[in-house]
């Protein structure tokens, strides 16, 4: 009668022990999707424009594979205060780069919804390469901001290998920082296509293959 009570309180003890270790598990998962959800869409604090800048060009181009065709009617929209005349002023220039990608884009790259977007960010990097390369003093200041940060990842790169061999490594790395990377679709707060601008976003009008 003695080791009745004993082997009810072990059943108790035992049964408790799931359901705590439940609540740990529900806890620390609902923490780690809320702090990757907010950080995914956590908008820049640059404030943009509510005009909407329509270009005027149609721009149609045979696509890479040779056979298939495109049609692009674009949107985008600035930095709040950036003008629609300072774009429009690099007419030929964005048109080139436009058609360049257009040409240079497989159709096969443009079906799914991600792959759309990925083009999208392809277009406003290089337009943007475009109105900072006018602007001397922004460019200026971008190449100081590109060098200074090519020089810490190159002083972290040697304190990390701390060999000759991983040196040489370091200074390809410092080559390779200054070719602009384009930042993928999970980098970008939602519904932008680029974190500083002059150009924010980009809207097709019209994107049609034949």
């Amino acid at each position: 009668m003695s080791d009745a009570p004993k082997e009810e309180s072990g059943k108790k003890k035992g049964g408790k022990l799931p359901i705590i270790l439940a609540v740990v598990l529900m806890v620390g998962g609902g923490g780690f999707f809320m702090t990757k959800k907010n950080g995914k869409h956590e908008k820049p604090k640059i404030k943009e424009a509510k005009e909407e800048i329509l270009l005027p060009d149609e721009y149609i181009n045979n696509m890479a594979d040779g056979r298939t065709y495109v049609r692009v009617k674009l949107g985008l929209k600035t930095v709040d205060g950036f003008k629609a005349e300072e774009v429009m002023s690099h007419d030929a220039e964005i048109s080139d780069a436009i058609n360049t990608i257009l040409k240079t884009t497989d159709p096969k790259e443009i079906v799914t919804e991600k792959q759309v977007k990925t083009l999208k960010i392809r277009i406003c990097a290089a337009l943007n390469t475009i109105l900072e390369n006018a602007d001397p003093e922004k460019s200026k200041k971008d190449e100081s901001d590109k060098e200074a940060d090519s020089e810490e990842k190159d002083s972290k790169t040697k304190k990390e290998k701390g060999d000759e061999a991983d040196n040489s490594d370091s200074g390809d790395t410092k080559e390779t920082a200054k070719k602009p990377k384009l930042p993928t679709v999970e980098d970008l707060p939602e519904g932008w296509d680029s974190k500083k601008g002059p150009i924010l976003k980009v809207f097709f009008k019209a994107l049609a293959t034949q």
